[in-house]
């Protein structure tokens, strides 16, 4: 007869492999390095379609991640909507944090009318990112290598 200290040894483990083993999975996720390719993003807009990198094929983006209260953020983000227009630039705003009706709110408040905003519920697109701070921004190509990543808040002017 098996003991019920052997047996909850032997669950404790399988559940620890099978955790192991989930979470390896991800690891074959492609993350953010300067001069590379960029990783996919994951995220979805406020219509609930999923939005991908490869839908900006061709053109140089910045993405700016970012959540709703965050004072630096609500500078930056209408600055970066401006300076896309004149730069002719696709603009991603990522919201890592809040819920769809919020961010409505804020666009009700500061409408972006030259930036895609989306919602990144699960933080996908951040840990690809290596997203630590909001406001960050990442500039990529026309070929969507990274050519920078700027944390804080920045004067376009002189990107």
């Amino acid at each position: 007869m098996l003991s019920k200290k052997w047996l909850i040894q032997t669950l404790c483990v399988g559940f620890l492999a099978s955790f192991a083993l989930f979470f390896s999975a991800c690891d074959g996720d492609k993350y953010a390095a300067l001069n590379e390719s960029a990783p996919e993003i994951v995220a979805m807009d406020l219509e609930g379609k999923s939005v991908f990198l490869r839908d900006f094929s061709g053109q140089a983006v910045a993405i700016v991640f970012y959540k709703n209260g965050c004072e630096a953020c609500v500078g930056v983000i209408p600055a970066l909507d401006n300076y896309a227009k004149s730069a002719n630039l696709s603009s991603i705003a990522i919201n890592m944090a809040n819920s769809k009706e919020e961010i409505m709110e804020f666009l009700e408040e500061t409408p972006l009318p030259n930036t895609r905003v989306l919602r990144d519920s699960l933080g996908a697109s951040a840990k690809r990112f290596i997203i630590n701070m909001t406001p960050t921004i990442v500039l990529l190509d026309k070929e969507h290598k990274i050519r920078a990543k700027i944390i804080g808040v920045t004067d376009f002017g002189k990107v």
